[in-house]
């Protein structure tokens, strides 16, 4: 089917760790021009999916394609920032909108590989998709570097909190005696005394 005007394809991708999963609608008829398309999180499986989409943009005459991924997690960065590297529009829906029209469509559905694509397309025919916001260069790295000491806090906290559990066994006065037991005094006792805690 050829339109007068230069239709927009909608690309729906349902992202996960492994693989994902697409679906292509023309955005103006909402009409599905593919099956589901299942993508490896890959170099290759990022090939295979432009070129699905070439060959329909040449079928379809289309001019314009939107990208719409679903940012559920951190899986969905490593293809959108592909996708945007190559010069592609990304944009990116609301979870909670798949899940509501999910139900609007089929109240006893759940989250389906096959259904959610589709969704997602649907999501972009109605205008209820937002371009992705991308952190380049320098903003990129320091995303990064903030997301790892935010982790190496977390981690410290959880490790803190095993190690009173630990002392508090042991030793309950100890815990009491110090507000920060992992301070150098508390830490030195525990090196040089726990011999004679144990006893």
């Amino acid at each position: 089917m050829k339109t007068k005007n230069s239709p927009t394809l909608a690309v729906g991708i349902d992202v996960h760790k492994k693989r994902h999963y697409a679906r292509v609608k023309i955005r103006e008829t909402r009409e599905i021009i593919s099956p589901i398309l299942k993508i490896y999180n890959s170099k290759r499986g990022l090939d295979f999916l432009l070129e699905k989409i070439n060959h329909l943009m040449e079928k379809y005459q289309a001019k314009k394609v939107i990208f719409a991924l679903e940012p559920t997690g951190i899986y969905w960065k490593p293809l959108g920032y592909a996708l945007h590297d190559r010069g592609c529009l990304v944009h990116l829906v609301n979870p909670v909108q798949v899940h509501y029209k999910r139900k609007e469509e089929d109240p006893a559905a759940n989250k389906n590989d096959k259904i959610d694509p589709g969704l997602i397309c649907d999501l972009v025919c109605d205008g209820k998709s937002n371009p992705a916001r991308f952190m380049l260069g320098i903003f990129r790295l320091l995303q990064k570097t903030v997301r790892s000491r935010r982790d190496l806090v977390l981690e410290l906290s959880s490790k803190k909190i095993k190690l009173k559990t630990v002392i508090y066994e042991l030793c309950p006065e100890l815990v009491d005696a110090f507000t920060d037991i992992t301070g150098r005094v508390s830490m030195a006792i525990l090196r040089f005394g726990g011999i004679l805690i144990s006893v």
